[in-house]
Parts: C-alpha cells; structure tokens; sequence
C-alpha cells in the first residue's frame, strides 16, 4: 500500500542520516499483512543519484515463513553481504536493551580450541577472533551432554577456568548460551552475556528465538564467503 512504501522510504532516509535504522514495519505477501522487525543499513549511491539500503529482516512471522517468502519492495542490488562483525552488532542492537553483550564462538574440536568473537560494552576490550582451548569450554559440556542450551547464572561462582579467563574479566556475571549443529556436530555457539547475576530465567530460549535463524543464517554466510575478520 502506499502507506506501506512511505514508511519504508522514511526508514530508509533515516537510516541514511543515522546509519543505521531498527523498527517495525508492516509488509504484504499479496494475500495479507503482517509486521515484522527490520533493520536498515545504508549502501551507498547508485547511478543516476538514487540511494539504496540492506534491509535485514530479524523477525518473520512463522505463518509467513512458512509459507515460503515474504516481500521486499526496496532495492538492495549492489548491497554486499555483511561482515561478521556488522551482522553481529546488527544482532545485538536488536536485543542491547536486554543484554550487554553477545559472543559468536566458533567451535573447531577437532583441532582442540574455539575462536570467539564479541561485541557490545562488555566485549569492547576483547580481542577479535580470540583463540581458546577447547578442553574445559561450555562448548565441550554442550558437545558431550547435547544439551539445547546453557546458563550460568554467576561466573563468580564458577568452577569452569573458562569463565574467569573469558567472562569475569570483562565484567560479565551471567550469560546464556545458544549450540548450533551441523552434519558433523557442534559448529556454533551464540552467547548472550550480561553484567547483571542470574538476568536469563526459563523463557531465555523464546526470549531470543527470533535471533536464532538470522544469526544461523549470518554463520552459515560467514563460512561460505570465506571471511576471517
């Protein structure tokens, strides 16, 4: 609808003078409406004076999902694929309200160690693409006990080296985790982290579950392009 366009156009000059915009905005399928949460990061000019942005959809409706696509009117031809680091920080403005940082740890068993990589205020001073052994991570208990997700609730109080090697330097007290698996086992690790003891209860998993697929859908791109920073 024209409404539709309209607010998508003052998104997107928002995002130009501002960088980046986040929000709702509403979208039609041709069948019906529905809303979903957006983000817009500007890409540039184009020929002929015309502005063109990447608009990231972070949360799809699962009735729209599954029915196998959803509409995007604005041109994001010439757009590249985000960085690691951009689609994380893009992830974690989604959620910064509620958290004070977010970790991608990229588990390599097999060669015994995990890289990790933070953004956020509690992961402002950690190094990016960190190496860690794995012996004695959360990852190795999430491997070995196939657990679907894992919290700690004060790092003070743990036992793990891990925790006070990674997480209580930089002022993180509790933190949940998310382990994504792949054809040949645990490929991934999405970590919410928080200076605040105990702040992840039982609905942590629907908490975030609208950041699950679009952080699996970063990963996945991250490999494919072959990027290391």
């Amino acid at each position: 609808t024209g409404e539709q366009i309209e607010r998508l156009l003052e998104a997107g000059e928002r995002a130009f003078a501002e960088d980046v915009w986040a929000g709702s905005l509403s979208f039609s399928n041709g069948q019906s409406l529905f809303s979903a949460k957006v983000r817009l990061t500007p890409c540039g000019d184009v020929r002929g004076g015309g502005k063109t942005v990447r608009v990231a959809l972070l949360n799809i409706p699962e009735k729209e999902r599954e029915a196998g696509g959803f509409p995007l009117n604005a041109s994001t031809a010439g757009c590249e694929t985000p960085s690691l680091r951009q689609g994380l920080a893009e992830l974690f403005a989604t959620c910064s309200g509620e958290v004070d940082g977010l970790m991608f740890s990229d588990i390599q068993s097999r060669r015994g160690r995990v890289v990790v990589y933070g953004v956020g205020e509690v992961f402002q001073d950690l190094e990016w693409g960190a190496e860690h052994a794995y012996e004695g991570t959360i990852a190795q208990d999430i491997e070995r006990f196939r657990l679907r997700s894992l919290t700690v609730e004060d790092t003070l109080d743990s036992i793990k080296s891990i925790d006070w090697i990674l997480f209580t330097p930089h002022g993180v007290r509790s933190y949940f985790a998310i382990p994504f698996y792949g054809e040949q086992g645990l490929h991934a690790v999405l970590i919410f982290a928080s200076r605040t003891p105990a702040a992840f209860g039982n609905d942590a998993t629907g908490q975030f579950a609208a950041i699950v697929p679009a952080f699996d859908a970063l990963v996945r791109g991250w490999r494919n392009s072959g990027e290391k920073l």
